[in-house]
């Protein structure tokens, strides 16, 4: 009788799964004046521009005319510069604050996904699927890996569900 000594390499193991807890920023904070919207802003203005309506009948004076124009420039100027204030002012920021947040949540977003991706992979090239088995016994270099002093030795996979990410 013969004895065969066999050698085996120290056991593979998948990729590490972070597993750091995830702290989410707080979203800026709304200012606690009340914000007019740019509607409400041009409303007043518009008012303006429909009365000029009034300045350009067929039998209004040529002053009046003169006066309409005036009126239709400086309701065109006040829009504009209303534009721009709004877009430079409390608002503007407002946006730029917003949209950077909606940046870092998508950011988070892609690394929890990232995170889940890894978590599913390691789980799979731990307990592979049934359809996948022929493959590890065929392929031999990690038939016999697990040994008794491993902490998920006896460890058997019985079906799949669902399961916690490992960031918090």
């Amino acid at each position: 009788m013969s004895h065969i000594v066999v050698k085996r390499p120290p056991r593979a193991l998948p990729k590490e799964v972070p597993t750091d807890e995830v702290v989410l920023q707080a979203p800026p904070e709304l200012p606690r004046g009340q914000q007019e919207g740019a509607l409400m802003q041009l409303l007043p203005m518009l008012g303006m521009g429909g009365s000029v309506v009034f300045f350009f009948n067929p039998q209004a004076q040529p002053f009046m005319k003169i006066m309409g124009l005036v009126m239709v420039a400086s309701t065109i100027g006040m829009g504009i510069s209303m534009l721009v204030r709004y877009r430079r002012g409390s608002q503007g920021q407002m946006a730029d604050m917003r949209r950077d947040y909606l940046r870092y949540l998508s950011q988070t977003r892609r690394e929890a996904l990232g995170t889940a991706k890894a978590q599913r992979d390691a789980q799979f090239y731990l307990h592979p699927s049934p359809e996948q088995l022929w493959a590890l016994v065929a392929e031999g270099s990690r038939v016999w890996e697990r040994r008794t002093g491993d902490e998920d030795f006896g460890q058997v996979r019985v079906g799949l569900g669902p399961q916690a990410l490992a960031t918090p």
